[in-house]
C-alpha cells in the first residue's frame, strides 16, 4: 500500500503556518489601533493641558483664613546678645493681604506674673522666650514664632538683599560710642546694612516719635522692597542665611508651609505697599518707662487677631 506519511507532514506545516499568520495579523491590528489612537489624541484632539499658573493666579485661587496668618516676634540685639535694641511684632496676613508691623519701644512696661519690667529688661533677664511672653502679656495676642538676630547678623542679611532705600524726612548726623557713625542728607538714600543698623539707634528724630517709630517705618520699607518674585524664588538660600545668623524657631518645614502665604503677599506687592506699620502711641513716665495707650493695644489686637484668654 502506498505510504500516507507525506500527507501528514503537509497537514502539520499548514497548522503552524495558520498560527503564525493569525499572530502576525493580530499584532498588525494592535499596532494600527495604537497608531490611530495616538494620532487622534496627540494631533486631532489633544487633551487640554492645565495652564501654567503664575504667582498671582495661584494666590487668587487659594482661600485663606485666620489660621494661615503668622505672628512673628522680632528682636534685634547687640552682638553679644545681652541687650535688645529693637523689638517688633510682625504679622503675615494673607487673608487681609497685608504684612503688619508693630515696632515697640524697648522701654515699654509690662507686669508678667510677679515681675514688672520693660521689654528690654525681660530680654536681659530671661532671653528671647521671656521677652516673647512679656510681649504677649502686654499686647494680649498670641505669638507663633520668634527671631532674635544680633547687629552683625542683621547687617549680613540686609547686605545680602542689596541694602535698602529709605526716604529720610530730615538730615541725620549721628555717632555711636563705638565709633560707628552715619551722616545722611534728607531725601531718598540707598543704605547698606551697617548704616541701617546704626541709624536704628538714633534717638534725635523730630519727624518720628522715637527710635521705635523710625524702626517701624524702616522695617515696612525694607519688607516692601524685599517682597519680590526674584527673592521668593531664592527664598531657600535667603532663609538659610538668615537662619545661620539668628536664633529662631522657624524651621525649613515652616517656610515650606508658609510658601503659599508668601506667594499671595508677593503677588499683592506690585506697588510696594503690602507692609503696613501700626502706630504706637503712649506716654513716658517719670521713671522713663513707656506706657502703651489703650488705642494702641486695641489696634494691635484688631490687626493681629488670636487674642489670649
Amino acid at each position: 500500500m502506498p505510504s500516507r506519511q507525506p500527507a501528514k507532514k503537509k497537514k502539520e506545516r499548514s497548522v503552524f503556518g495558520n498560527i503564525a499568520l493569525f499572530t502576525a495579523t493580530l499584532l498588525i491590528i494592535c499596532v494600527a489601533l495604537i497608531a490611530i489612537a495616538g494620532v487622534y489624541f496627540l494631533v486631532i484632539a489633544p487633551p487640554k493641558q492645565p495652564d501654567r499658573l503664575n504667582t498671582s493666579e495661584l494666590s487668587d485661587e487659594l482661600v485663606f483664613s485666620a489660621e494661615d496668618c503668622t505672628n512673628i516676634f522680632l528682636v534685634g540685639t547687640n552682638d553679644d546678645q545681652t541687650e535688645a535694641g529693637l523689638i517688633a511684632l510682625l504679622r503675615l496676613d494673607p487673608e487681609r493681604g497685608a504684612v503688619y508691623v508693630a515696632s515697640l519701644p524697648t522701654n515699654a512696661q509690662v507686669t508678667l506674673e510677679e515681675r514688672t519690667d520693660t521689654l528690654a529688661g525681660y530680654f536681659s533677664y530671661g532671653g528671647v522666650l521671656l521677652a516673647k511672653s512679656a510681649t504677649e502679656q502686654l499686647l494680649g495676642v498670641e505669638i507663633d514664632k520668634y527671631v532674635s538676630i544680633p547687629a552683625s547678623g542683621a547687617q549680613t542679611v540686609i547686605n545680602k538683599f542689596g541694602g535698602a532705600t529709605l526716604d529720610l524726612p530730615e538730615s541725620v548726623s549721628f555717632s555711636e560710642e563705638n565709633g560707628e557713625s552715619v551722616n545722611l542728607v534728607k531725601g531718598k538714600q540707598s543704605l547698606d546694612g551697617r548704616q541701617l543698623v546704626t541709624l536704628a539707634k538714633y534717638t534725635g528724630w523730630t519727624s518720628y516719635a522715637g527710635s521705635w517709630d523710625f524702626t517701624g517705618y524702616a522695617l515696612c520699607s525694607m519688607l516692601n522692597e524685599y517682597m519680590t518674585e526674584n527673592n521668593l524664588e531664592n527664598k531657600d538660600a535667603l532663609f538659610s542665611l538668615a537662619f545661620n545668623e539668628s536664633r529662631t524657631d522657624i524651621s525649613a518645614l515652616d517656610l515650606l508651609q508658609m510658601t503659599p502665604v508668601l506667594e499671595r503677599l508677593v503677588s499683592l506687592n506690585s506697588e510696594g505697599t503690602v507692609a503696613q506699620s501700626i502706630q504706637i502711641t503712649g506716654e513716658i513716665t517719670a521713671d522713663q518707662v513707656f506706657i502703651l495707650s489703650d488705642e494702641t493695644v486695641h489696634a494691635i489686637a484688631d490687626a493681629y487677631g488670636r487674642t489670649l484668654g
